[in-house]
């Protein structure tokens, strides 16, 4: 399967000039779990694979790929000291651990408000996009608040 961004983007979009990393930190199977997981549901097959195929760029630049970068970031967080230091992790300590356990809720939260910013984006342009399903889009029957789940 492609994906629909690369690493760099990724990393042009999700992470800050002084963080001392580079995009050989994201592996392209980091995109794919995050766009299998978190997209896929919304876009549907047919519109992510047109995406993949370039077709959609204004979509694709300004909605699908910041939500697919927070995604990724969201899902490597906890990775990044075991990928970057040279003692893949020992010594980390109780107080680095909490600091990467509030990093993921935050890009958590980041990364579903960009993913409904898509969500909506999409069902008010429907007629845009035919590949589109919009009964298939699970936020188009569930909103998740918090730990509170409620469906339609």
């Amino acid at each position: 399967m492609n994906t629909i961004i690369s690493a760099d983007k990724v990393y042009a979009l999700a992470f800050a000039a002084q963080e001392p990393y580079t995009s050989a930190i994201i592996t392209d199977m980091d995109i794919l779990e995050a766009q299998t997981r978190y997209l896929l549901p919304i876009l549907g097959q047919r519109l992510l694979e047109d995406l993949c195929d370039g077709l959609h760029p204004s979509l694709k630049n300004d909605y699908v790929a910041p939500a697919l970068a927070a995604y990724v970031r969201y899902l490597i967080e906890p990775l990044l000291d075991l990928r970057s230091t040279a003692c893949r992790g020992e010594g980390l300590s109780t107080a680095a651990n909490e600091r990467v356990a509030m990093s993921v809720e935050a890009l958590h939260h980041k990364a579903a408000a960009l993913r409904r910013r898509l969500s909506d984006y999409l069902n008010a342009n429907c007629d845009s996009f035919n590949e589109y399903v919009p009964e298939n889009n699970p936020l188009n029957r569930c909103l998740v608040y918090g730990n509170i789940v409620q469906t339609f």
